[in-house]
């Protein structure tokens, strides 16, 4: 393949590598119905077998991103899409769960860094007065894969089958591998000494991670349980809708959460001009998702559409918490934090989306309908998010300032 030069090439191959990224980690939410029907799967199976993509961004997090550090994202993701087309190819083929959770896993750690990759290459190949707006657009434009995942894909669904579905997903991902093994070498990363490598103790440690990483966890891995496969089930259960409907929700739901990542540099500045902090006001777009949360729990059901709307476009501010790290901790331990929060996040991701299904199982055999169970663990969920809020407030203070604005 001739050799793709400039910075617009290297955006665009490695923001289509997280675009895919997108598409499959919420690709189950509109294909339930096609594993229910193919596989005799159950919600709360398709739950966990969703579950296992954040489980495997988890796992990976630290040894991909040390990776990116000695390689470069060129070549880390030379490395991590072709295990991404094996877990396709694995899935396409499978007969049962115990392959498709093979291909799910497979496909969590191929994709695991698509989007610190392509960051990464955005910092080398553009000059850092343009970086914000680049990487907005790059969050924004990969984002909307969990659109293309709602009703487009159930369409696709229709005459291919979840083969079908599967094979030209993988033919999409080694497209991608070509655009990005078309691109230049990426410059040799400049040895660190031992002495100013960070070290996770110092991290864990700095009392802004400490005050705000618990809440950015809980509400971004929760928000991406949801969107990643259960609104589709909330939309029917709760909503009464049948399940191409719920795709469509699916769909705007993403859509205004690639609204939501647009707009954050700009709604940030213009809150931050009230006399905000960046980290107030990170916080606060957390509390208000987890507000919306409240609502969606506990108002009738012919609510629910626009109110996950609202929650879509909510959710995308989570992203200030990587800011604010930036922002405030040290240069020798930014990169270590923005790494360990995003397993944190994963991590959450992976607990809540794997406990819904047996949550709702569990309320369901005790005689609940599975509407209420729905809406109690929304409850659960919104209440928590609140409670590690009200954490960050105790904990808050003049420690260090963090009102620098890196947008």
């Amino acid at each position: 393949m001739r050799a793709l030069a400039g910075p617009a090439a290297v955006f665009g191959a490695h923001t289509a590598a997280y675009f895919l990224s997108c598409v499959l980690r919420s690709a189950n939410a509109s294909l339930d119905a096609t594993l229910a029907s193919t596989f005799s799967l159950g919600e709360a199976a398709v739950g966990l077998l969703s579950s296992l993509f954040f489980l495997a961004f988890a796992a990976t997090q630290l040894p991909f991103g040390h990776l990116i550090d000695r390689v470069g994202p060129r070549r880390a993701q030379l490395t991590a899409l072709p295990i991404a087309i094996v877990g396709l190819l694995v899935s396409a083929w499978a007969g049962g769960f115990p392959l498709l959770a093979v291909g799910r896993v497979l496909l969590g750690i191929g994709f695991s860094i698509s989007l610190m990759a392509a960051l990464c290459a955005n910092r080398a190949s553009f000059p850092v007065t343009s970086l914000a707006g680049v990487n907005g657009a790059a969050v924004g434009i990969g984002s909307s894969g969990a659109a293309f995942a709602g009703a487009p894909l159930a369409a696709m669904a229709g005459p291919l089958g979840w083969t079908g579905v599967q094979l030209v997903l993988a033919a999409a991902c080694a497209a991608v591998l070509g655009m990005i093994r078309a691109l230049p070498r990426d410059a040799v990363p400049r040895r660190v000494p031992n002495e100013v490598r960070p070290r996770m103790r110092d991290v864990v440690s700095d009392p802004v991670f400490l005050r705000l990483a618990p809440v950015a966890a809980m509400a971004q891995g929760s928000y991406l349980a949801y969107l990643g496969y259960w609104i589709h089930p909330w939309l029917q259960s709760v909503g009464g809708h049948d399940a191409f409907t719920a795709s469509i929700g699916l769909s705007l739901a993403s859509l205004t959460m690639v609204a939501g990542h647009l707009l954050t540099g700009f709604a940030t500045r213009r809150l931050m001009r009230s006399g905000r902090t960046l980290e107030q006001t990170a916080v606060a777009g957390m509390i208000a998702l987890a507000a919306t949360q409240l609502a969606l729990a506990l108002l009738p059901a012919i609510a629910s559409m626009p109110l996950w709307l609202v929650y879509g476009f909510l959710g995308a501010f989570n992203i200030v918490a990587f800011s604010v790290l930036s922002a405030a901790l040290p240069t020798t331990i930014q990169g270590t934090a923005v790494t360990l929060l995003n397993l944190m996040i994963f991590t959450v991701g992976f607990v809540v989306q794997a406990a819904l299904g047996a949550c709702v199982e569990l309320l369901d055999a005790a005689g609940l309908p599975a509407s209420t169970a729905h809406r109690v663990s929304m409850l659960v969920i919104g209440l928590a998010i609140l409670t590690l809020g009200a954490n960050w407030r105790r904990r808050h203070g003049g420690v260090r300032a963090s009102a620098e604005d890196p947008c």
